[in-house]
């Protein structure tokens, strides 16, 4: 009966109706994993590097379901390096990869040094998909979370 409704739902290949449903179930079991690595700019103070690695462990925690591997990286004086944890995650058989930028405004690094080391990264690995979000400074509510860190004074 199933195999029946999923057959009305593809189409034939070559008029092979169960060769159909055969590729459509091997794609089933492939894994398809998403990643989140975080990355910061990184710093000579240690105690700074890890309060982004203390970050990370949180956001982990709160987003399990949407993303099976959450790591954190530095674009420079700290490691790892954005290019070391992407490499790290596709040796974990990421299949996407989310880089948010822990940066407050959309400067050089934003606009010019990470997106050179992503086209890098998707020339090395073609088949992951990189996506690269907005700096953490341009999501609406920047400005209440400023009001609410000032009103716990």
């Amino acid at each position: 009966m199933i195999e029946q409704a999923i057959l009305e739902v593809l189409p034939p290949l070559k008029n092979i109706p169960h060769l159909s449903l055969i590729i459509w179930i091997n794609n089933l079991n492939e894994k398809y994993m998403k990643a989140l690595v975080i990355i910061a700019h990184g710093s000579r103070r240690e105690e700074s590097n890890h309060e982004i690695e203390y970050l990370t462990n949180e956001v982990r925690n709160l987003v399990k379901n949407e993303f099976e591997i959450v790591e954190y990286s530095f674009l420079e004086m700290a490691k790892p390096l954005l290019i070391d944890a992407i490499e790290n995650v596709i040796s974990k058989e990421a299949s996407e990869i989310t880089i948010f930028p822990y940066f407050l405004n959309s400067g050089v690094h934003i606009k010019s040094d990470i997106p050179d080391i992503l086209e890098k990264m998707r020339v090395k690995h073609p088949g992951c998909i990189f996506k690269l979000s907005l700096p953490i400074g341009a999501y609406k509510g920047m400005a209440e979370i400023i009001q609410k860190q000032l009103e716990s004074k």
